[in-house]
């Protein structure tokens, strides 16, 4: 019986909903508190589940939040994944546009995987986006568990015939022949390179081994020209796995250079923001500039002003000592 197997099922999917879908740095505290308040409440078997859930890894934690914040991408993905899986198995289906399909799917969501780790902080990195790549793939694979917004570390994608939900049968090798036994009369010795050993009796014993050289040993005959159009099992299970493997190739390939076009545009976007801010600066410091000149020019100017005022004051002082001089002179006679 599940430890919380009480619990209504409901109740413990709000739990758990809003455990995966609240930011990573607050993931502990709301467990720690979920599961504090499951004890209180008498279940102590539910607040064990709860205590023990990991907190999520970046990759875990980015595809909890696309199964809140787009559940719809999500499913697009998985519906693109299983026809992918469709078309490998399905001899005449348009297997490039399956895959072309399910890479813009992903794609979609890795960019959306980028805003939402912009928003949140995160620096993206090309080790975290192909973490979150490998989870994403196998977490959309048909009967992927735990499912998206239950995950709690990084998945990687199962091999392409497991992404197909097909196993391609392989008929088991033959059994090897039997070894004779050793030490027994006539037995054959080891074999020089590119020769084969005969050995003759005479009456008086057998003769020294004369060795054949290899262009007179017959040439096996060459396969029936009609094999190659009624190929047998085990050739077309091989091609089949030779495909799987250059399409997954293909898909890896295609998709690490849409990553590296697209790192390439967000770089030549971030040149364009520093070049518009040294501009910015740029304009600034000239606007500053200017309005330095302008300011040690209005202060030159009033210091020439002030310059006029004292020599007006001056002026104007000689004149009233003048005037008094010339009224005391009065005065006096």
């Amino acid at each position: 019986m599940s430890p919380h197997s009480s619990l209504p099922l409901s109740d413990f999917d709000s739990i758990l909903d809003r455990l995966y879908s609240a930011p990573l740095s607050e993931f502990v505290a709301i467990r720690n508190e979920a599961a504090k308040e499951l004890k209180a409440e008498g279940r102590k078997d539910e607040a064990a589940v709860v205590k023990g859930l990991r907190k999520p890894s970046m990759a875990a934690w980015t595809v909890n939040q696309l199964r809140f914040s787009a559940p719809e991408e999500l499913s697009a993905l998985a519906e693109a994944t299983r026809a992918l899986a469709e078309a490998h198995s399905k001899p005449g289906a348009d297997l490039p546009d399956a895959i072309r399909s399910r890479r813009e799917q992903l794609d979609h969501l890795l960019e959306r995987s980028r805003e939402l780790w912009e928003a949140h902080g995160v620096r993206s990195t090309k080790d975290q986006l192909r973490k979150l790549s490998g989870t994403l793939e196998a977490a959309t694979q048909p009967g992927a568990d735990p499912p998206p917004g239950r995950l709690s570390t990084d998945l990687e994608p199962a091999g392409f015939g497991a992404l197909a939900g097909l196993q391609l049968a392989v008929p088991a090798p033959s059994s090897p022949p039997t070894k004779g036994r050793t030490g027994r009369a006539g037995a054959k010795k080891p074999r020089g390179r590119g020769e084969s050993v005969r050995v003759t009796r005479t009456a008086d014993g057998p003769e020294p081994p004369t060795r054949k050289p290899t262009s007179q040993r017959p040439r096996p005959k060459p396969e029936d020209p009609a094999s190659e159009d009624d190929p047998s099992p085990r050739a077309l299970a091989a091609a089949e796995r030779a495909l799987g493997a250059a399409t997954a190739r293909l898909e890896r390939l295609e998709r690490l250079v849409d990553r590296a076009e697209a790192d390439a545009a967000a770089a030549r976007r971030r040149v364009d923001r520093d070049r518009a801010k040294l501009a910015d600066l740029e304009a600034r410091v000239e606007h500053a500039r200017t309005a330095v000149e302008e300011a040690v020019a209005r202060a030159e100017a009033k210091e020439r002003a002030f310059a006029e005022q004292q020599k007006d004051r001056d002026s104007a002082r000689n004149v009233v000592n003048e005037a008094k001089a010339a009224l005391e002179a009065l005065q006096g006679q």
